[in-house]
């Protein structure tokens, strides 16, 4: 159980961590099965996938070590690297790819930022009648809707204000 406090991020790439050098042993030893080996592949790139989805949240934070700490990064990392090349192409490949491009930083942002806006329906005008997707303009409240004009929030607003809260994020 993770303690008070600990980010859902940080507590996944722990526990990432903490089975990834197990299983990379039954990945790479002779005697493993290919069902095996790929059910461990496919077990871990689940974990990462799940860890991605939470870190494009906290695309905006600079300080990738307030998601994930350096000491996890650390750890984790180097690992991530050896998946991306050697399941380059494959979910496990391109996830751990993806991570490596969180942890770091990178220029891939651009995309953390289309998955983060895409999970939140930030694309589009929350109005459902209206498919505009240009120069919208968050929810102050709940900051989990977009809309193009303060009209379009008016007329959402009946079925708006029941989903509608504060948020900690």
């Amino acid at each position: 159980m993770a303690q008070p406090g600990k980010g859902l991020a940080q507590v996944l790439a722990e526990r990432l961590v903490r089975v990834s050098a197990k299983w990379e042993v039954k990945l790479t030893a002779r005697g493993t099965s290919e069902d095996e080996k790929a059910f461990y592949q496919s077990a871990l790139g689940s974990a990462a996938q799940l860890l991605c989805t939470v870190c494009t949240h906290y695309i905006n934070e600079p300080d990738r070590s307030k998601v994930v700490s350096k000491e996890i990064q650390m750890k984790l990392g180097p690992i991530l690297v050896v998946w991306a090349a050697r399941y380059m192409g494959e979910f496990l490949g391109d996830v751990s790819a993806r991570l490596v491009a969180f942890m770091t930083a990178s220029v891939v942002d651009d995309a953390f930022n289309q998955v983060r806006r895409a999970s939140k329906n930030w694309q589009v005008c929350g109005l459902p009648s209206c498919s505009v997707k240009k120069d919208l303009k968050v929810c102050a409240r709940c900051q989990t809707v977009r809309y193009c004009k303060t009209e379009h929030q008016r007329a959402d607003w009946k079925i708006h204000k029941m989903y509608c809260f504060t948020t900690e994020y």
